[in-house]
């Protein structure tokens, strides 16, 4: 099984690297080489040279292509390429081998199908139409100049396995790619689910408000804690396709329009701000606009979430007040006790030098003990109001 899954990633390339239709069609290239060289055998023993050379420019062909979609990365040119060679082989096959006796339209078939599968829907259409226009004007020319389209059966024997060695190779490559289409298929769709479930579960459990918008603000998920606080607000019960702008504050939607905007061309916002809501009062939220993108890489939706911040900035406000006391004790401390305690020691010296006017110095000193007593209640008083709660 290891073996296996090492020789395909070796061949097609990993799921890691390479598109899902880039490994299909390097799978593809892959089979039509091998079937190239049934075909090639096949007809050298029948003689048919023509096709042979055909066929051997076409898998030189077809080598090329496969070589730069698989190691050289350049799937979108290889296979369209590998889409008009294949129009020029089957031409000249249809003419060289029977026209519709032989088994070209077969090809067709096949072919039409690797280019719908592997190439982005606005080349389907023309895909198709290129299919419809050339096998029409096929028949269209062998029916009206039929001398154009060589017969080169040798026996009706030599037909038959022919038409049917191309039958059933065609059904099976068919059924290959269309195989491993549908089981791709599958496992996305389960990996999707599982990975929908997980999300789904978590932004469920989550206590922050979660809205996915599409490019025309429509609703396409939200979470319980979002509806929950919509419904307290609004009275609204919300649900997908509604426009978020029934239930934006009309003071903030020129801001959510414009940062709804700024995340639908790749860039993701960051924001806080402050709403005084009727029912659940005022709140600060931190909001966050994030693209969405799909596996190719385009913004498809932007995901809104926000967080209350209500505790975060009661803490920051108790943490400012803090700081702005321990500036007004710095203050004191600088400035306010500097002069009381200048005039005590001042005034010491002087009743040491003068001792008979002691008593006035000393009813001098014990105001400027009061005041110096009075500065540090007023520390005392900051230091409390300093204090902040964990």
């Amino acid at each position: 099984m290891g073996l296996t899954r090492a020789i395909k990633t070796k061949l097609f390339g990993s799921e890691r690297d390479f598109s899902m239709a880039n490994r299909m069609f390097n799978m593809a290239m892959v089979a039509i080489m091998i079937v190239l060289v049934g075909y090639f055998v096949m007809n050298t023993l029948m003689g048919l040279w023509q096709r042979s050379l055909i066929i051997v420019f076409v898998f030189v062909a077809e080598c090329i292509f496969y070589y730069y979609s698989r190691f050289r990365k350049k799937f979108q040119v290889s296979i369209i390429a590998n889409g008009f060679v294949s129009y020029g082989a089957l031409v000249a096959n249809y003419f060289i081998n029977s026209g519709v006796d032989g088994p070209t339209i077969f090809l067709f078939f096949f072919s039409l199908h690797i280019l719908v599968s592997g190439t982005p829907p606005k080349w389907h259409i023309p895909w198709l139409a290129l299919h419809i226009l050339i096998v029409t004007g096929l028949l269209v020319t062998q029916y009206y100049v039929p001398g154009r389209v060589v017969y080169n059966y040798p026996s009706a024997a030599a037909r038959f396995i022919d038409v049917f060695a191309t039958y059933i190779s065609t059904l099976l490559l068919m059924f290959i790619v269309t195989r491993h289409l549908r089981n791709y298929y599958l496992n996305e769709k389960y990996a999707t689910e599982d990975e929908q479930i997980k999300l789904t579960a978590f932004f469920e459990s989550s206590p922050n408000y979660h809205l996915l918008l599409n490019r025309q603000m429509e609703l396409i998920y939200f979470n319980k804690t979002a509806a929950q606080f919509v419904k307290a607000e609004y009275n609204i019960d919300l649900k997908e396709g509604d426009n978020l702008f029934s239930y934006a504050n009309p003071a903030y939607s020129k801001r959510f329009s414009d940062n709804i905007e700024k995340a639908l061309a790749g860039q993701t916002v960051l924001e806080e701000a402050f709403f005084n809501y009727t029912v659940n009062g005022k709140v600060w939220w931190q909001m966050a606009y994030i693209p969405a993108r799909d596996r190719e890489g385009n913004i498809v939706a932007v995901s809104f979430n926000a967080v209350n911040i209500n505790d975060r900035k009661a803490k920051e406000e108790k943490i400012s007040q803090k700081n702005q006391s321990l500036l007004k004790i710095a203050k004191i401390q600088s400035g306010g006790l500097r002069e009381p305690v200048s005039s005590i020691i001042g005034l010491m010296s002087l009743i040491k030098e003068d001792k008979e006017r002691t008593p006035e110095y000393l009813q001098l000193m014990e105001e400027a003990a009061k005041e110096l007593d009075k500065k540090i209640h007023e520390i005392v008083a900051q230091t409390r109001g300093a204090s902040v709660d964990d």
